[in-house]
């Protein structure tokens, strides 16, 4: 009697998982069928804009001239060294300092405040490692490319003077805009970021509004591992 009993509730037991099971069986694939069929487009669609990065184009500054049309201060194009912000939030970068000093020939001091200071923008694309890069500086970055994807070489404007220091207290300098600058209001309201190269002193920075242009950007499919 013990025997049948037992049998009838091993029955019931086993029944009752694949009940279970069914019903989980059931809400697993209705949830397959709603993420692939009807979500399908939209969930691929948004892992394929996380492979496209958007790479900023820096604007060149405007000319300046003269009454008479004569070149007083011009642009022209130069090669930077930058350091990509997105790669660098899944790696300790503590490690290549070193590397980076010896590599591109700056000191590590400098890198340490450079890695510091993008670490405090969290929206921003690229911070510029080293400016007017030579060619053994640009063959370094490529050679290394598989081990450094965070680092890259972009073509960049430079401002020239042609009169050298000729008029440099009428004309004055352009720098990048420090940390203290970026926290003024009116600043923010420009939309301007670390990094940006802007007017400082005399007709450079009365008419900044004016000589800076409006950076583009073009966009670029990156690999798991940052890569372009």
């Amino acid at each position: 009697m013990k025997l049948n009993d037992y049998a009838q509730n091993l029955g019931i037991r086993v029944g009752t998982i694949q009940v279970i099971a069914f019903i989980l069986l059931a809400v697993l694939g209705v949830r397959l069928y709603y993420l692939q069929i009807v979500r399908g487009e939209y969930y691929s669609e948004k892992a394929e804009n996380q492979r496209i990065r958007l790479i900023p184009i820096p604007a060149p500054r405007g000319a300046i001239f003269d009454r008479n049309g004569n070149l007083l201060v011009d642009s022209r194009p130069t090669y930077n060294i930058t350091l990509s912000n997105e790669p660098i939030k899944k790696i300790d970068l503590t490690d290549r300092l070193e590397d980076y000093a010896q590599g591109l020939g700056v000191e590590r001091q400098f890198l340490v405040e450079r890695l510091n200071l993008i670490k405090k923008q969290p929206g921003f694309e690229t911070m510029v490692l080293k400016e007017n890069a030579t060619m053994q500086d640009i063959t370094w970055v490529e050679a290394h490319a598989l081990e450094y994807p965070e680092l890259r070489v972009e073509l960049q404007p430079q401002r020239i003077y042609p009169l050298g220091k000729t008029l440099a207290h009428v004309l004055g300098y352009v720098g990048e805009i420090s940390p203290k600058q970026l926290e003024k209001p009116e600043v923010q309201a420009k939309g301007l970021r670390a990094g940006d190269i802007i007017g400082k002193g005399s007709l450079e920075q009365y008419y900044d509004d004016y000589l800076r242009g409006k950076p583009g950007y073009r966009k670029v499919q990156e690999d798991s591992r940052g890569r372009v």
